[in-house]
C-alpha cells in the first residue's frame, strides 16, 4: 500500500511540472515569436513602396511561420509575395515588375512584399511570334512580338519598350546598291547576304547599317538598328540579326486561284494549268488560266547550287531571279560583330563553282541526245547519257524540264533546267514562235545550254 501511494504522489508531481517543462522547451526554440515581438508586428506602420524585377515562382519554403503565397526570384535571390487584391498564380514563370510594401516578418522569418501592382515584362527574345509582309514594298521579315511596329510610305519603325530600335528605309529607282549606299556611309562595308542578296553592312558602336537591294523592284532598303535604350542590348542586337536572316523579298504578286496538284492531284479545269509551287513530287499549287499563265506572276523554278549559302546572281527580264551563286558560309550575319568574313566579292565568285567535284562537265559536242515532247510541240537535244524529266506548267513556266547525269525526281535537283516562258533570260534562250525556251544551271555549263538551245525545234503536236 505504501508504494502505491508513493506511485501516485509521484506521478502527481509529473503532472504538474510537465506545462512548465514544456514552457522552457519551447521557449529555446528561437523561431516562434514571442508575445513582444507579435506585439511589435501589430503595430499601424506604413511602410515604403519597393520595385522589384523578376521572375514568380511558387512558394518553396517549408516554414510554416512564413507568410506569403508566391515567391519571386530576383538576380538568384528570393523575394517572398503576397497579395489581397491580384492573383499571382496568373504569372506563375513571367517575367514581371511587382510594387509593393514589404511587410516585417516575425522573428526568423523573412520579410514578405505585398504586392499592389504587378506588370510583364516585355521580353526581347519573342522572336517570331509577328510577321510583316508588305508586297507592295517588296519586303517581309520576322520580329519579336516585344517590339512595336510603326510604317508610313517608304518607312518602317520598329520600337521596344516605346524606344526606337530599328528603322527600315525604301528607296525606290535607285537599284544600284553601291551606290546608295556610298553617298550615306562614308566607312568601308562588309559583304554579306541578306534575302538572298549580296548586302552591304556598316557597324558603328552598337549601330549597325545593313543595305539590301530589291533589283526587280529597282529599289534599296536601308536597315539600321540605332537603339536608344541600353537595356537588353545584346538579346536585341541577337533578335536583330535574327530579323536580317528572316528577311524575304517580294519580285511579284503572288496569283490566286483555285487550288490544285497536292497528294492526292486536285485537276483543274478545262482551259486552266496547275501553276506549282515547286518541282517536288506532291506539289501543291493554284490552277490559272491558259492566257494569265503566259504572264504569270510568280517566278519559275531555278535550280539552285549545292551549297549551304547562296544568293541571287542575275534576274530575268520578267524580275525573276534566273541564276544563284554560292557564297562563304554564313556570310557577315554574325551578331558579334566579326569580319572575317571575306568582303572581297571575288570569294562568292571563285565559289559559284563548288559544284565541280559532284558533276562532269560535257562538251558542246556531246549534246547529241534527243528528248521530244508533242504534247507541248517541241524538241530539244541533251548531253549523251544524260537523264531528263518533264514536270509540267511550274510558277508561270508553259512547260518546264529538268537535266541532269543521273536520274531525277523533282526539278529542283535537276543540274540544268528548261523553262518555256514569255521572256528570255537564264544562260542562253531560243525564241520559237511567241515563246522563249529558257536554259539556267551553273556558269561552267554555259557552253552545253548555248547548244541545247540551239537544238530546239518544232514538232506536231500529238492529239489527246
Amino acid at each position: 500500500m505504501i508504494m502505491k501511494s508513493v506511485n501516485k504522489k509521484g506521478l502527481l508531481i509529473a503532472i504538474i511540472l510537465l506545462p512548465s517543462l514544456m514552457l522552457v522547451a519551447c521557449g529555446k526554440d528561437e523561431s516562434r515569436p514571442t508575445l513582444d515581438e507579435r506585439m511589435e508586428a501589430t503595430q499601424d506602420e506604413k511602410p515604403a513602396t519597393i520595385l522589384f524585377e523578376g521572375e514568380v515562382q511558387p512558394l518553396e519554403t517549408t516554414d510554416i511561420y512564413q507568410k506569403g503565397t508566391h515567391q519571386l526570384l530576383v538576380d538568384e535571390e528570393i523575394i517572398f509575395l503576397q497579395s489581397r487584391t491580384i492573383d499571382l498564380s496568373d504569372y506563375l514563370g513571367d517575367q514581371v515588375r511587382v510594387e509593393g510594401e514589404m511587410q516585417k516578418g516575425i522573428g526568423s522569418t523573412k520579410s514578405v512584399l505585398s504586392v499592389i501592382q504587378i506588370e510583364r515584362l516585355a521580353q526581347a527574345d519573342d522572336l517570331g511570334d509577328e510577321s510583316y509582309q508588305n508586297e507592295s514594298f517588296g519586303l517581309g521579315f520576322k520580329y519579336p512580338s516585344a517590339w512595336q511596329l510603326n510604317e508610313g510610305g517608304e518607312v518602317i519603325g520598329l520600337q521596344f519598350e516605346q524606344n526606337d530600335l530599328v528603322k527600315i528605309t525604301g528607296f525606290t529607282g535607285q537599284g544600284d546598291l553601291d551606290e546608295v549606299a556610298s553617298t550615306r556611309e562614308i566607312d568601308t562595308p562588309v559583304e554579306v547576304t541578306v534575302g538572298d542578296q549580296r548586302a552591304l553592312r556598316y557597324i558603328q558602336g552598337s549601330n549597325i547599317t545593313v543595305y539590301v537591294p530589291n533589283p526587280p523592284k529597282d529599289s534599296v532598303y536601308q536597315i539600321t538598328f540605332a537603339p536608344t535604350l541600353g537595356e537588353h542590348l545584346e538579346e536585341n542586337q541577337e533578335r536583330f540579326y535574327d530579323l536580317l536572316k528572316s528577311v524575304e523579298l517580294y519580285y511579284m504578286t503572288p496569283l490566286e486561284g483555285k487550288a490544285c496538284g497536292g497528294e492526292p492531284p486536285i485537276a483543274c479545269d478545262e482551259g486552266y494549268v496547275c501553276q506549282l509551287g515547286d518541282g517536288s513530287e506532291f506539289a501543291e499549287g493554284v490552277c490559272v488560266s491558259v492566257d494569265e499563265q503566259l504572264t504569270g506572276n510568280s517566278c519559275p523554278i531555278v535550280s539552285k547550287p549545292d551549297c549551304e549559302e547562296y544568293r541571287i546572281a542575275d534576274y530575268t527580264t520578267r524580275g525573276c531571279p534566273s541564276r544563284y551563286e554560292c557564297v562563304t558560309d554564313g556570310e557577315g550575319l554574325d551578331p558579334n560583330g566579326s569580319d572575317d568574313t571575306g568582303s572581297e566579292s571575288d570569294d562568292a565568285s571563285t565559289s559559284e563553282n563548288s559544284m565541280d567535284a559532284d558533276y562532269k562537265i560535257p562538251s558542246a559536242s556531246q549534246v547529241t541526245q534527243e528528248y521530244i515532247n508533242k504534247k507541248q510541240g517541241f524538241k530539244v537535244l541533251l548531253p549523251k547519257e544524260w537523264y531528263y524529266a518533264s514536270f509540267g506548267p511550274i510558277d508561270g513556266s508553259v512547260w518546264t524540264v529538268g537535266f541532269l547525269d543521273e536520274e531525277l525526281e523533282a526539278v529542283d535537283k535537276a543540274l540544268v533546267t528548261l523553262t518555256i516562258q514569255d521572256t528570255a533570260g537564264g544562260q542562253a534562250s531560243r525564241k520559237v514562235g511567241n515563246l522563249y525556251y529558257v536554259f539556267e544551271g551553273p556558269e561552267d555549263l554555259t557552253p552545253v545550254m548555248e547548244a541545247m538551245a540551239n537544238s530546239v525545234g518544232e514538232v506536231d503536236i500529238e492529239e489527246e
